[in-house]
């Protein structure tokens, strides 16, 4: 099986090219809805479109399975609340929330780092903890 085709390459190239968007946008550069616009359809591949794939789905152990389900969510979840969070500006919650899921997106890097996981996946989450950290701390 090939793990690390054309688009698992593109992926976290998506997620950095979200990350020079959220920049320009807090640098009032370009509009805030295009950061918008751009965010919550990525959002919205990582987590329905990527899980309904079926390159993942031919691997046989039940646990990377769950680990890549988890990664695909987490990935969506914290795209989206950066793009609403920035957007409207008032959530204060949803930066919590937005810091908590990344706490957790690094340990998974670390543990798909120690674990011998695709590199696709440790690139994947170091360019979502970049966006990440921009969101909260920009």
């Amino acid at each position: 099986m090939k793990l690390f085709t054309t688009i698992n390459k593109l992926d976290p190239g998506l997620v950095l090219v979200a990350f020079v968007l959220l920049f320009l946008a807090r640098m009032e550069a370009v509009p805030r809805l295009i950061y918008f616009i751009y965010a919550i359809p990525l959002a919205i591949y990582f987590f329905p479109v990527k899980i309904f794939t079926a390159h993942w789905k031919e691997i046989d152990k039940i646990n990377i399975r769950v680990t890549y389900f988890i990664s695909f969510f987490l990935s969506s979840l914290i795209l989206a609340l950066s793009g609403i969070s920035f957007y409207y500006s008032s959530g204060s919650v949803l930066e919590y929330i937005n810091m908590f899921a990344s706490m957790i997106n690094i340990l998974m890097a670390y543990y798909y780092f120690l674990r011998k996981f695709p590199v696709y996946l440790v690139a994947l989450h170091f360019s979502i903890s970049v966006v990440s950290s921009a969101a909260i701390f920009l």
